[in-house]
């Protein structure tokens, strides 16, 4: 807990050093949350030992001793493979769970936090627009270039694709963004690729070809690290977890039409 303080602390400080008044009034508002977290988490330690320092011992029971000494085994491990049952993808349904006002006239990319905020990249207005857990818009974040994919790191963090050319940017215009665990995926239209980088922005590997994916538009991953890319010819292809080897269930490329309706 100490340590996560001095951390707030020297962000405090930073803001103070180089952010603009509304990026300070922001970050500061998101720091004293956690700060606010932390004090609740001392006080609770605090008034839980009033009577003096609180020690936790664990005694073996001897009988278990005994056991441990008399026994050969605990029991055996069997081992069972079964089939992966696939499912086609029309007989996916959905049920509408929400449906959020945005407040953004164009928004190009989205994701959602592990806190219940649901983040929107506003295309036209070049910011990022935070709608709390209850719908209410809750803080936005101007950004220097116009915003296209969105994908969430942490509660705190999240990463940005360009909708043009950004400065300091070596993305193509229009990409969109995915991450998985300590993995970054991005797409890349004009140049026909997938790439996937780590954290820091180096590249791990690129997919590029042509009879596979043409203009590579919207990316995400599933729980197993299986790249799902839509294709701006109405397809979605996915792609194994290193862009090369085929998933555990899944062919190295597997290519479905898309239909959308009106």
């Amino acid at each position: 807990m100490e340590r996560s303080i001095v951390e707030q602390q020297s962000k405090i400080d930073k803001i103070k050093k180089d952010a603009i008044d509304l990026q300070g009034f922001l970050s500061i508002k998101s720091t004293e949350a956690e700060l606010d977290k932390m004090d609740k988490t001392v006080n609770s330690i605090i008034n839980d030992g009033e009577d003096g320092l609180i020690s936790i011992n664990f005694n073996l029971d001897p009988a278990i001793e005994n056991l441990a000494l008399n026994t050969n085994s605990f029991g055996h491990v069997t081992v069972e493979i079964n089939p992966f049952l696939s499912k086609s993808i029309e007989e996916i349904s959905l049920d509408l769970q929400k449906a959020i006002n945005t407040q953004v006239k164009q928004t190009e990319g989205c994701c959602l936090l592990d806190n219940g905020k649901s983040v929107f990249s506003d295309f036209l207005k070049d910011r990022v627009t935070v709608i709390s857990e209850n719908g209410e818009l809750d803080f936005q974040i101007p950004i220097k270039s116009s915003l296209h994919g969105l994908a969430a790191i942490d509660s705190q963090t999240i990463a940005i694709s360009p909708g043009g050319s950004a400065p300091h940017c070596n993305q193509g215009q229009f990409a969109n963004i995915a991450n998985f665990k300590d993995k970054l995926y991005v797409t890349d239209r004009d140049e026909h690729t997938v790439t996937c980088s780590d954290i820091k922005g180096t590249v791990l590997w690129t997919f590029q070809d042509t009879k596979v994916l043409q203009r590579p538009w919207g990316i995400t991953v599933d729980k197993d690290g299986n790249i799902y890319v839509v294709d701006w010819k109405d397809k979605l292809v996915v792609l194994s977890d290193d862009g090369i080897k085929p998933p555990n269930t899944l062919p190295e490329t597997l290519e479905v039409d898309l239909l959308v309706e009106n």
